[in-house]
């Protein structure tokens, strides 16, 4: 199940990506990057983490690395649509 939710956070990240890039290589990369880096450091025993902290701090499915992505997801949103409004705007010919 905490997977599960980790996903669908993590996943807010991902599609904004996609969306400012409009490129599926982005995405690809930074879950590459994911896997290849941040993951092997838990699981090959580089960084470990205090019994019980786990929860909050562990870089694979920790509540405050969960929100960091949310976050970083809600930023791009943001800006995105900031982008695309601006875009959008109607020019005036003076």
């Amino acid at each position: 199940m905490i997977a599960v939710i980790g996903m669908i956070c993590w996943s807010i990240m991902f599609v904004e990506l996609y969306r400012i890039t409009k490129s599926i290589w982005s995405v690809v990369l930074l879950h590459m990057m994911e896997d290849s880096l941040i993951n092997h450091l838990i699981i090959d025993g580089h960084i470990t983490i205090a019994s019980g902290k786990e929860i909050w701090i562990s870089p694979i499915s920790g509540i405050i690395t969960t929100a960091l992505y949310v976050t970083i997801g809600l930023l791009l949103r943001h800006c995105r649509i900031k982008k695309e409004m601006v875009l959008e705007a109607p020019r005036h010919n003076i």
